[in-house]
């Protein structure tokens, strides 16, 4: 068996903005430190044994939301662990589409937890942008666009480490 621990926090903030036309991701989206709103949720130390058989497992899912008259804040922490080789291949690309409109992205952290060493992985240079026309072959255009990252050095590590 193997273990890797992968951890994403993002905040997706969604207010009225004008249309997107640039082409840069910074443009886009922004690396900051976690906002004072958000309450840090602790991932649970000890093991998941009940997930042990799984390629993939979520130690923490974290969901919280600020509502204001200007805008709405969303943040979103995800812990997995992933216990084999096709857990790693098949949950190694972190994808987020949001419409550049009206959303921005602000991404807190992406590390991999190896050996007791928060490796980090945060680097907006490597993330792909994409366009994304679900409607297109109707002729409706929605303009979204779609981040994504193929972590890099995402492998498995030895049964417990984490």
């Amino acid at each position: 068996m193997r273990l890797l621990l992968l951890a994403v926090h993002a905040l997706f903030a969604s207010a009225v903005l004008s249309s997107a036309v640039a082409q840069n991701i910074e443009d886009y989206v922004s690396v900051q430190p976690q906002a004072d709103w958000v309450e840090m949720q602790q991932v649970p130390a000890e093991p998941f044994e009940a997930a042990a058989d799984l390629h993939r497992a979520y130690r923490l899912l974290d969901f919280q939301e600020r509502i204001s008259p200007a805008d709405i804040n969303r943040y979103r922490r995800y812990v997995e662990t992933l216990h084999t080789s096709n857990g790693v291949e098949n949950n190694s690309t972190i994808t987020v589409t949001f419409d550049p409109s009206y959303q921005t992205v602000v991404f807190h952290d992406i590390s991999i937890l190896r050996d007791g060493q928060q490796l980090d992985r945060l680097d907006l240079a490597a993330f792909g942008m994409y366009r994304v026309e679900t409607d297109r072959e109707r002729l409706i255009y929605n303009e979204d666009l779609q981040l994504s990252l193929i972590v890099p050095c995402l492998t498995s590590a030895p049964m417990g480490h984490n």
